[in-house]
């Protein structure tokens, strides 16, 4: 046996490189894991339905240039809020307002796009619930 098949020479830089960058990924993406959580729940359907206060709901169909919608889960003598003709976007605030004042605690909406309307009026239909104090808002997915 001779000394030159006991000694060889292993090239540890390309490892070491690999080690580094290894490591600035790992680290990287733990901190986006904590940046990138939401705390959310679900509007609709996520308890059971003993655990559900009936409370209204405003269910609205929104397309491009109007809304229809409907109110949900009304007990008592309020009657029922239907609106099976469309109402123009620019109107809803106003409508909204006297609805708010007609059913006393409203407070939940859930909006469902049709397909082509455009997502500046979505948001645009929220900020109108918020400044309704309709706080609890949905967006139903397309």
């Amino acid at each position: 046996m001779s000394n030159k098949d006991l000694n060889f020479e292993l090239n540890l830089l390309p490892v070491i490189s690999l080690l580094a960058v290894l490591i600035c990924f790992l680290l990287l993406t733990t901190a986006w894991i904590h940046m990138a959580s939401v705390d959310v729940s679900q509007a609709v359907g996520g308890q059971s339905q003993a655990e559900t206060k009936k409370q209204p709901e405003l269910w609205i169909q929104l397309n491009n240039n109007s809304l229809t919608y409907q109110v949900k889960n009304l007990e008592g003598e309020q009657g029922n809020f239907n609106r099976r003709k469309p109402l123009k976007l620019k109107y809803a605030g106003k409508h909204f307002n006297a609805l708010k004042g007609k059913i006393d605690n409203l407070n939940m909406a859930l909006i469902s796009p049709s397909p082509d309307t455009d997502y500046a009026k979505v948001i645009a239909m929220i900020d109108e619930l918020k400044q309704e104090q309709i706080n609890e808002v949905g967006v139903n997915p397309l």
